[in-house]
């Protein structure tokens, strides 16, 4: 009975170390390029071919082209997507006034009535913020079209009061295509801003 014990516990380790390297295999294959910013305060993975833009500390932008960082009013075209992160300790005053809230729902919902408003698209509509996971950590997703795009926002509790936006973009038929690749860069994010 010991040595069924035995066995069974040294499969498990063995399974769940494949397990891991199975994952980390299956990212490294998804998003094989890596970025770190000129002060290292940020890294990240993304896919072959797709852009990086950080001119500012605590947020980037990762697209499949250069067209999707210059997007304004416009449809997003077919094809292309994008995934933005925005960290409430990142060193701006204006953009941390976002996050305010008491828990990631709360705050996401202040995000969308503030940033998202019908003064900008009449036909802005996102679902109310529901509670879920994200990285392990407690987040809330909400889901809407704004400008004739499909927009995903998530805000996760990172600890210590710091809040991290994701905001994913893409055309409305294309959110299956995209959204695994999107979410894996933004669970990929590693900030750290200069000085702490």
């Amino acid at each position: 009975m010991k040595r069924f014990r035995l066995l069974f516990l040294l499969l498990t380790v063995v399974l769940l170390g494949w397990v891991a390297a199975s994952a980390a295999a299956q990212t490294a294959r998804l998003l094989p390029e890596t970025y770190v910013s000129d002060d290292e305060s940020m890294t990240l993975r993304y896919p072959t071919g797709w852009v990086v833009e950080s001119e500012q500390p605590g947020l980037f932008i990762v697209a499949t082209s250069e067209d999707m960082l210059d997007l304004g009013n416009e449809n997003v075209p077919a094809g292309e997507a994008a995934v933005a992160v925005l960290f409430s300790n990142a060193d701006d005053q204006y953009l941390r006034e976002y996050f305010v809230g008491d828990d990631p729902a709360a705050v996401l919902d202040n995000i969308i009535k503030t940033l998202f408003s019908s003064n900008t698209d009449i036909n802005v509509e996102f679902t109310n913020p529901t509670g879920t996971i994200f990285n392990d950590l407690p987040a809330a997703r909400s889901d809407g079209l704004f400008m004739g795009n499909h927009v995903f926002l998530m805000v996760n509790a990172l600890g210590n009061d710091v809040y991290s936006l994701i905001i994913g973009i893409t055309t409305v038929s294309e959110l299956d295509k995209f959204e695994p690749k999107l979410l894996a860069i933004a669970e990929s994010v590693n900030y750290q801003p200069p000085g702490e």
